[in-house]
């Protein structure tokens, strides 16, 4: 089976599945990996590695093996040399073969991944799976923690509903992680602010007047992203 997603990517899959929620539970010897780093030396085969949220793990060994992955929400791996891996995908994860004539990603087999997960360049192999949802039961090895606003893919990150809106808003960013939603009239005037750690978060308008205010949220970093709220009360 081809499967082209970009004009730029070429899949080789021989299988294709749709699957529910797909939960995977980590190997116990898991490498947990919370920034961007680089292996120039061959892994070992069955090395196992959690990659958090947004965080770009490179090979550059030279041996092909197979190793397992597990990518976060917006973790990548690039790929020097033909590869052979497992792969546990997320929401905008991605794997970058950066293809050449010598060699190509080859995935024997599983490969569980969210519908929004990124292939690149050259990849083959079997028993692909689509999720609608990638859940890890990370056992002994814990979770990385919530994601940051410059670690994931915000395209769609922000959304707001309804819009207008009367007696409640809707903030949800897809996300769970800490974050400051604050409400600002048109003269950039807080009129309302919480805190939330929760994907998709509620918030009572029924006391603004009406007229034309800006949601505003904001994380630890101090990362920030705005969009328009319409109040009819």
């Amino acid at each position: 089976m081809i499967k082209t997603l970009l004009s730029t990517t070429l899949f080789i899959f021989s299988a294709l599945s749709i699957s529910a929620q797909c939960t995977i539970t980590l190997d116990p010897m898991t490498v947990r990996v919370t920034q961007d780093s680089t292996i120039a030396t061959d892994i070992g085969a069955g090395q196992h590695y959690l990659l958090c949220p947004g965080v770009t793990l490179t090979y550059e060994g030279s041996q092909s093996v197979e190793v397992v992955y597990y990518l976060e929400d917006g973790a990548k791996v690039i790929s020097q040399r033909s590869h052979v891996a497992k792969l546990y995908m997320k929401r905008f994860s991605s794997i970058d073969a950066n293809y050449s004539e010598s060699g190509n990603w080859a995935i024997t087999n599983d490969v569980w991944h969210d519908p929004s997960a990124i292939f690149e360049d050259h990849i083959e192999g079997s028993n692909f799976n689509e999720c609608t949802e990638v859940v890890f039961n990370y056992g002994n090895i814990g979770s990385c923690g919530p994601a940051s606003l410059d670690k994931i893919d915000q395209t769609d990150l922000l959304k707001i509903h309804p819009n207008p809106a009367s007696d409640y808003v809707e903030v949800e960013t897809g996300y769970e992680f800490h974050k400051t939603i604050s409400i600002l009239n048109v003269l950039g005037k807080e009129v309302k602010s919480m805190e939330s750690n929760k994907a998709t978060t509620k918030i009572a308008i029924s006391d603004l007047k009406s007229g034309t205010y800006f949601v505003k949220i904001s994380d630890q970093s101090g990362n920030q992203l705005t969009r328009k709220l319409v109040v009819r009360n």
